[in-house]
């Protein structure tokens, strides 16, 4: 039988899973689309990169963020499940949301979710 993992009480309502492997471009459209939308929800972002191409321009799309945001950097590519996973045992908020980097939020849809 498993067992459900207590965690931590969290500053954070929402923590923001992205597992990342290369495209800096999309992800910089994301993670500007997430802070226009956000609201007064308190979110955590928790980028997991995976080893991939790009890393200097995702350097600076890292350097960019704000201080509610971790970067994971998996010593070697994990593939996709794995980093999910990887990013998913690094929240405490109460909800998590696994997101690609290539999408785009509209106006108040974290709210609405």
């Amino acid at each position: 039988m498993a067992k459900r993992r207590q965690k931590l009480q969290s500053q954070y309502d929402l923590d923001i899973v992205i597992p990342v492997y290369g495209q800096s471009d999309l992800l910089a459209r994301c993670l500007a689309s997430i802070e226009a939308t956000k609201d007064d929800i308190k979110t955590r972002l928790i980028l997991v990169d995976d080893c991939g191409p790009e890393q200097d321009k995702l350097k600076v799309v890292y350097q960019s963020l704000n201080g509610n945001s971790a970067v994971i950097r998996n010593a070697q590519n994990s593939g996709f499940s794995r980093t999910c996973n990887t990013g998913v045992d690094r929240g405490n908020a109460p909800l998590i949301l696994l997101l690609n980097s290539d999408i785009e939020f509209k106006p108040s849809c974290l709210s609405e979710m």
